[in-house]
């Protein structure tokens, strides 16, 4: 009689870590309840790998982040970080004010829905000349294709040539309420500049 061949034993928790290394999770997923079971397990591994499992039960979401080896903020590098660039940098911030302003406004709705042509008309605002317009315009459909791979805007429904896109919360987890005050103060000492030079 053959032998069997001895195979490793895989911990039950391996369908959920494969599942955290290629999107963030959200609590209508199936495999929703076996990571909050694996939960222990779960960080205790990710932290050997120098990576943090970050799970807002409140928001409805999990995902991983690299845990920072000294005060600089830096890595073993195991998750690729990419520059980038101002435009994708905005549609971000823009997107995590929103739903900011969303839940001040205590909507019956837990849910932000936005349309393209009105995150349009908000990045506008930061491109006051022409030319910088008809460019950002031309390159919209890509910009908010870009901000769907980061998991940060899912489409919804389409009508004609507009798009309406959930607002995923997971975006709180990337950009925090002082990364939006940075935003604003830079802005603030920009508009201050202008001023001073067109005196």
């Amino acid at each position: 009689m053959e032998a069997q061949p001895n195979y490793p034993a895989i911990a039950p928790w391996a369908p959920v870590l494969a599942a955290l290394r290629t999107r963030t999770l959200t609590n209508d997923m199936p495999i929703w309840d076996e990571l909050l079971r694996y939960q222990m397990d779960l960080i205790q591994h990710l932290g050997q790998e120098g990576l943090e499992l970050l799970i807002d039960r409140q928001e409805g979401f999990a995902c991983l982040k690299q845990l920072a080896l000294d005060e600089s903020g830096r890595t073993i590098g195991l998750m690729r970080r990419t520059p980038i660039p101002y435009d994708l940098s905005l549609a971000c911030i823009l997107l995590r004010e929103w739903l900011e302003e969303f839940d001040i406004s205590a909507s019956e709705s837990r849910q932000l829905y936005i349309s393209q042509r009105q995150l349009q008309e908000r990045i506008e605002l930061f491109f006051p000349e022409q030319h910088n317009q008809l460019k950002l315009l031309r390159d919209l459909n890509a910009l908010i294709d870009k901000v769907e791979k980061l998991g940060f805007l899912s489409p919804v429904k389409s009508e004609g040539s507009d798009t309406t896109y959930q607002v995923m919360r997971v975006i709180k987890a990337w950009i925090t309420p002082e990364q939006l005050e940075a935003f604003y103060e830079q802005q603030e000492d920009y508009a201050k500049s202008l001023e001073s030079e067109s005196r």
